[in-house]
């Protein structure tokens, strides 16, 4: 979802959808929806996944690739395992 399909929905929900009378700025609540992202995104951060190929023998895996990374919290090898199994590393 956009910004600007998001700042909608919060004027449906606050009852100031009339143009000529809108109560709140755009910029207003474009900062209001920004600070509840972020708090979120703190409270309840996204996880996500990623899997790369290995070469046997090598120690060393480059990430760069993973964009919107902030943190890794754990290795998984060999993937797919049951019960799983996590191995030592280092960022």
């Amino acid at each position: 979802m956009n910004l600007e399909t998001m700042r909608d929905l919060v004027r449906k929900d606050l009852h100031d959808t009339t143009a000529a009378a809108c109560r709140w700025t755009d910029d207003a609540l474009d900062r209001h929806i920004s600070r509840a992202v972020v708090e979120y995104s703190a409270a309840a951060p996204r996880q996500m996944t990623a899997s790369f190929t290995t070469t046997y023998g090598v120690m060393e895996l480059d990430i760069s690739s993973l964009g919107d990374r902030t943190s890794v919290i754990a290795v998984e090898y060999p993937a797919g395992e049951n019960p799983r199994e996590y191995r030592r590393f280092s960022v």
